[in-house]
């Protein structure tokens, strides 16, 4: 059990941000291991000490004026231990003992209960460091408990976070969404926010994330965000991926809360949040779950709320009714919400669309807003729909840019090949019969078709007849 711990707390210097302060907290645990606990108590602190100054520094050289003025501060008196030693020990000292309440109330490096951990460490730092201060005939002797403690609380508390963690980190996360460079894909944005957040982030500072982000989305507490939403749920789900729990308590604590008494508008821009997680949907209170229900049921055409009543497609409770809403929805509404939200409940719907073009541009058009969103979802039915309604449609086939995008259909539903390759001979063979007899106007489609090997078709006059069978009659053959 002893060697575990030993092992444990090798890990745990390992998680330590800071190069020096990882030196420093090594040097506490191999006094520990030498059951020099005392002097294991006073590298604990030196190495508490050096990461508070450390950071603060950091944040300094980022602009922060707070710390710009307390390192002006450490290196003015840094800058008298020659000239002055008395004056440099006395200013030192003196920035030594308010450095905690700097770190709790001026740079919120540590909450309230992570200050009483590092006061109780610097009070047995000088009770290890003056033990005449400890009173007559007695020797303070920490236990290894208290020294594990000690070092634990370092690492837990301080070490291993980088220098933004409060109010601070808050403003910080805010300015990066507002910045034109915030990633705009899922992928990055999590890669983006665990490299800069997420890796070293205290909980407290989780469930601040969530609660902000949340208000974001339902209150617009944040107006300069208006106009973010989307990356404001990325970074939900960015949250979720890299902190699960937390995510999860801090939702089912904070959502039905923020929720409750919210106005319609507000409800609607709860919708959202079902893209970034669909248990959202069961962490809202019953009344909630409710109101949502009527507001998809009697929902009309907004373009400002699409976004987020479609979300609603994510939920198996209310996918059937916001569908059967849609039906009712005008062609132009139609292609907005289909560009947006390819749910494949749409396909159907939106090849039956397509099929009804009446002239060339607005076949491509339709093509562009009814078929390509969906590429992905297609089945190779879908690809055989899509081409038959291509062939019964001359304004179809015989647009300019049909060529162009059934030649992209094909490549990128390759994979689909074994099921769709006689729909697709049928669909180029009566074009070229119908309309490009010459051949030289679906030439990409053509080449893209012989590649994969299923153009030309194959006749059984183009085929070479076996060789006849020789009779052998017994006969020589002549030399």
């Amino acid at each position: 059990m002893f060697e575990g711990i030993l092992a444990d707390f090798d890990e745990l210097a390992l998680s330590v941000r800071d190069h020096n302060s990882r030196e420093y907290i090594g040097e506490a645990v191999a006094n520990y291991r030498s059951r020099c606990f005392r002097s294991a108590i006073s590298a604990t602190w030196v190495a508490v000490t050096y990461d508070i100054i450390s950071k603060i520094r950091e944040l300094s050289l980022q602009g922060d004026g707070q710390a710009r003025v307390f390192i002006e501060r450490v290196d003015r008196a840094i800058s008298l231990r020659v000239a002055n030693p008395v004056e440099n020990k006395k200013q030192l000292q003196a920035i030594e003992g308010k450095l905690l309440t700097a770190a709790h109330a001026q740079f919120e490096f540590l909450t309230d209960h992570e200050l009483r951990d590092m006061e109780r460490l610097r009070d047995d730092r000088h009770l290890c460091a003056h033990p005449a201060f400890a009173g007559e005939d007695y020797l303070f002797q920490p236990t290894p408990e208290l020294v594990r403690m000690h070092i634990v609380h370092a690492i837990s508390n301080l070490l291993q976070y980088p220098p933004i963690q409060g109010k601070s980190a808050l403003q910080r996360f805010k300015n990066d969404l507002l910045r034109a460079s915030f990633p705009t894909t899922q992928s990055t944005v999590s890669e983006f926010l665990d490299e800069r957040y997420l890796k070293h982030i205290k909980k407290g500072l989780i469930d601040s994330l969530v609660t902000v982000l949340l208000k974001v989305i339902v209150k617009y507490s944040e107006p300069d965000l208006i106009g973010k939403e989307e990356s404001v749920i990325m970074s939900l789900v960015a949250v979720q991926r890299r902190h699960a729990a937390p995510f999860e308590e801090r939702m089912r604590h904070e959502l039905p809360r923020l929720c409750d008494g919210c106005t319609d508008d507000e409800l609607i821009r709860v919708m959202r949040l079902f893209r970034a997680d669909r248990r959202c949907w069961s962490w809202l209170g019953k009344t909630s779950q409710i109101r949502i229900t009527e507001i998809v049921r009697a929902y009309t055409f907004d373009v400002t709320t699409i976004d987020a009543v479609s979300s609603c497609l994510k939920l198996d409770e209310l996918r059937p009714l916001f569908s059967a809403r849609a039906t009712s929805f005008s062609n132009d509404e139609k292609k907005v919400l289909y560009t947006r939200n390819p749910n494949p409940s749409f396909i159907e719907d939106a090849i039956k669309q397509y099929a009804e073009a009446r002239s060339f541009r607005g076949a491509e058009e339709l093509f562009e807003t009814m078929i390509r969103p969906f590429i992905s979802a297609y089945h190779a039915d879908n690809i055989k729909a899509v081409l038959d309604a291509a062939m019964s449609n001359g304004q179809i086939y015989c647009a300019s840019e049909t060529r162009v995008q059934m030649a992209d259909l094909f490549e990128r539903t390759i994979d689909l090949l074994p099921d769709t390759m006689p729909s697709w001979q049928t669909f180029l063979t009566h074009v070229l019969d119908r309309y490009d007899t010459e051949g030289r106007i679906y030439t990409e489609l053509q080449r893209r078709m012989t590649e994969a090997g299923i153009w030309p078709i194959p006749t059984p006059s183009s085929e070479t007849p076996p060789p006849a069978e020789s009779e052998d009659d017994g006969t020589p053959c002549a030399s």
